[in-house]
């Protein structure tokens, strides 16, 4: 709901968010801004970045990967609002793989900037730590994904 509400009232032409445990690489927002000013037909941008556990120091040791999350993200707002709002699914796990697919539904051009941008710390009292009950979340935003591409009419 935060995300959403934030959506509807932010003015600016570029919106990016930070979830509360993960941290943004200081040249984060400036490198992005950049890409977004040099690539006016991208619609956004993630970045790579590493995740930790929550209680360890993350170190350029930790494995690199893609993170197609909040805290990655930079985006043109008006494409963002375009996607619609952030919608909690069951279980609250899900709600950013919801989002994604349905900007890639809308056509967005959303990029991977190759450059460690973003840590991701994992809590144990996280949505994103471990596995149990409430990953039926993922199950309903796969199926809104299948609905929306029958809706389409695309079988594959």
């Amino acid at each position: 709901a935060a995300t959403t509400r934030g959506l509807a009232e932010v003015g600016t032409p570029l919106l990016a968010f930070l979830d509360a445990d993960d941290l943004w690489l200081p040249h984060k927002a400036q490198r992005q801004i950049e890409d977004l000013a040099a690539n006016p037909a991208r619609d956004g941008f993630c970045a790579l970045g590493r995740q930790f556990r929550d209680g360890t120091v993350p170190t350029d040791h930790d494995k690199v990967q893609e993170i197609w999350s909040r805290s990655a993200l930079m985006i043109r707002t008006e494409n963002a609002r375009a996607v619609g709002p952030v919608i909690d699914p069951p279980g609250r796990r899900g709600d950013m793989i919801d989002w994604f697919a349905r900007a890639r539904a809308a056509s967005l051009d959303i990029a991977m900037l190759p450059e460690v941008l973003v840590l991701r710390r994992i809590r144990p009292d996280s949505l994103s730590y471990g596995r149990g009950a409430r990953d039926i979340g993922y199950l309903h935003v796969a199926k809104a994904a299948l609905d929306r591409r029958r809706a389409r009419g695309d079988a594959t």
